[in-house]
């Protein structure tokens, strides 16, 4: 079965013939856009899909590689989770096949905190801010909504940020419960260290100019805390 792709009359005179089948095969193959990136470098390379999708998956591992450079390390959250939750602003988040740029978070502490899970100390719920920096603590609320944070700090010293927002690059998440809907993150993704993790982790991403600082959302406890970090998604380009 072959298909003819047809062209305007002020576009080259030979018309582009290819497999069908062979191209939904390839397609299938590059996963994650491989095929449809190489394939955009050049017309002519769509008389030979294979070509075309080896430069693409080329070009694919590449990116994945530059990310991976620039991943954020151990130290990076091993710090205040107020420090952490500014810096954080700007970073590109990666999630799977996701990547988008954080946009807003909230910062989370132990003991001098009311508003945080470990206020009262450490439960089977809340055992990750207590632990090691650098790994994703994911809770339920209302029953229907899950939330991502990071926990920061050194071990015992229970903190972490809570993302409220993340940029795509066709659609804004603003929102935790939003976030992790659509993404796939839930509370299976509970304890991935993202410092050595290839599949979830955080990268450099862009330089936020602007920065609004506000109260924490959503609580009732300690609402002078001014906690909440946002960026102007407006000067953010993906």
């Amino acid at each position: 079965m072959y298909g003819w792709v047809m062209k305007s009359s002020t576009t080259p005179r030979h018309p582009v013939l290819f497999d069908l089948r062979r191209y939904q095969l390839l397609e299938t193959k590059a996963a994650h856009g491989s095929f449809r990136i190489g394939a955009l470098f050049s017309a002519s390379w769509q008389r030979n899909a294979t070509k075309a999708y080896r430069v693409g998956q080329h070009i694919t591992i590449f990116i994945h590689i530059f990310f991976l450079m620039n991943k954020l390390t151990y130290n990076f959250y091993n710090r205040h989770p107020v420090d952490v939750a500014k810096d954080l602003l700007g970073k590109k988040f990666i999630f799977g096949n996701y990547q988008g740029i954080i946009t807003e978070t909230e910062a989370y502490r132990g003991s001098d905190d009311e508003a945080s899970h470990a206020y009262r100390g450490k439960t089977a719920r809340n055992a990750l801010m207590f632990g090691l920096a650098g790994h994703i603590y994911v809770y339920l609320i209302y029953g229907i909504y899950y939330c991502v944070n990071i926990v920061t700090e050194e071990i015992g010293m229970p903190s972490a940020v809570l993302i409220r927002g993340v940029k795509l690059p066709d659609i804004y998440l603003n929102g935790p419960g939003k976030l992790c809907r659509h993404l796939g993150i839930t509370t299976q993704n509970n304890g991935i260290n993202i410092v050595t993790n290839d599949y979830a982790y955080l990268s450099e991403g862009v330089t936020v100019e602007n920065i609004i600082t506000t109260s924490r959302i959503g609580i009732n406890k300690a609402i002078d805390k001014p906690w909440r970090f946002l960026a102007d998604i407006n000067g953010i380009v993906i």
